[in-house]
């Protein structure tokens, strides 16, 4: 009876260790996930790591700044109340999580996290959910005490970026330089980014930083993301500064080729072209922001339909939320174009609408795609050569305000998927301060 008693007991506090901290595999990487722009997964245990994938299926694990937690919706580091963890659930009731020091744990408490100390030699039980005494301490080789007080940086896997740049760092012995997030730069005695002091700023280096200078608001409406053809390969600029900078070269291009300060688009029997572009993973897009898509569908067959603009990559094979914008074009009779546009707002909020343009596929198409709070679309002609005045052949305002940003999306910006012909511009505004009035025209 007594060894039945205390098997019970057993099973019991194991299934309160389960309910405590449930076991969960260990993430994998997915290659067609991370050509796709999804190229972060969360820990299973730990919500303050997460792992950044490589198109080698290589998993990295990185850890988030003292006090943050990796929050699976925006797939950033946030602070705990604004982060959401499935690893990490107490909708209705308090449970304790540990942190990646031994000596700490988190308190959640109706989705609500709580970092907390344990008491003077005491370290954290997950079985039990507590801190306890005579339990040999364990961290997590990212915990910041252990690298602090780690001189030779043994288990740091971290360093210094190559090209010097203090507000960004790269695995050691892996190619490739990361950012720091925005206000934060590498310090490598804690082996992480860490909070800028007082009067410091970060290097024109910082990715995150520029995305944000991006955003702010430019009364000459210039491009924040200019994509240049003119080289073998493509990357974009930022035309809001006094110089031009480098924003982005992280492009995927299939069935395309650049010559001529233009790319040619074809399709063939079993691939579909298409131009996409990395920079806008996670990045969202705020009001008042414009696209335009400079194009010439010359290879286009009637009842045709390709994807001008789409933020989901592949309508086939969709690994992404809702896209937030998507621009579909039929060719629908002799000189006749469909537009067929497509919004999702920060509120959830979906706006769609179409418009007829009369105009030859051998000529240039310049569309225009502008979002504050409304969507506007236009149309205009360029001509055979591009190089007309450009006239207004087809337009649409809409009525339904979808909020102050178009919807958060893990995915970038594909252009011309499926399109059979040419593309010579494709420009976002970000930040655009004049009613978009270097853009649009009355029609």
């Amino acid at each position: 009876m007594a060894f039945l008693k205390a098997t019970i007991a057993f099973v019991a506090c194991l299934a309160m260790a389960q309910a405590q901290f449930p076991v969960q595999t260990s993430p994998s990487c997915d290659n067609q996930r991370t050509i796709r722009g999804v190229n972060t997964m969360s820990d299973s245990n730990y919500c303050q790591l997460f792992y950044q994938c490589d198109l080698a299926n290589y998993a990295k694990a990185r850890s988030c700044n003292v006090g943050e937690l990796f929050d699976e919706i925006s797939q950033n580091c946030k602070a705990p109340q604004d982060t959401v963890c499935k690893s990490w659930s107490c909708p209705n009731s308090l449970i304790n999580f540990p942190d990646l020091c031994c000596d700490k744990y988190w308190e959640c408490n109706n989705n609500v996290f709580t970092q907390k100390d344990c008491g003077v030699g005491q370290s954290f039980d997950r079985v039990r959910g507590q801190c306890v005494n005579g339990v040999a301490c364990q961290s997590n080789e990212l915990c910041p005490s252990i690298l602090v007080n780690n001189p030779q940086q043994t288990s740091c896997p971290l360093q210094a970026a190559a090209n010097g740049n203090p507000c960004s760092f790269k695995f050691v012995n892996i190619d490739g330089d990361l950012a720091c997030a925005a206000g934060t730069w590498w310090n490598q005695t804690a082996c992480t980014c860490s909070y800028l002091p007082a009067g410091q700023t970060c290097s024109s280096g910082d990715v995150l930083r520029r995305r944000t200078q991006n955003k702010q608001i430019d009364s000459l409406c210039r491009a924040s993301f200019r994509v240049d053809f003119s080289g073998s390969q493509l990357v974009a600029l930022s035309d809001k500064d006094n110089t031009p900078y480098q924003v982005s070269d992280g492009f995927l291009l299939n069935a395309v080729n650049l010559f001529n300060n233009e790319a040619t688009l074809s399709v063939t029997p079993g691939s579909s072209p298409y131009i996409y572009s990395y920079y806008y993973v996670s990045n969202e897009l705020r009001s008042p922001v414009a696209m335009t898509v400079v194009f010439r569908p010359s290879g286009v067959q009637q009842g045709q339909t390709f994807d001008l603009i789409s933020n989901s990559f592949d309508q086939n094979t969709p690994v992404c939320s809702t896209g937030a914008v998507s621009v579909k074009v039929t060719y629908a009779s002799i000189n006749n174009f469909n537009f067929v546009v497509s919004a999702t707002g920060s509120s959830g909020t979906v706006d769609t609408f179409n418009f007829n343009v009369n105009a030859s596929p051998n000529n240039f198409l310049r569309f225009v795609f502008t979002f504050d709070n409304v969507v506007r679309a236009q149309v205009f002609d360029m001509g055979p050569g591009g190089n007309n005045a450009p006239l207004s052949v087809g337009s649409r305002v809409s009525t339904v305000g979808l909020g102050r940003a178009l919807a958060f999306n893990t995915c970038g910006l594909t252009i011309g998927g499926g399109l059979d012909g040419v593309i010579r511009e494709f420009n976002v505004y970000e930040g655009c301060g004049n009613q978009f009035s270097n853009l649009l025209q009355n029609p």
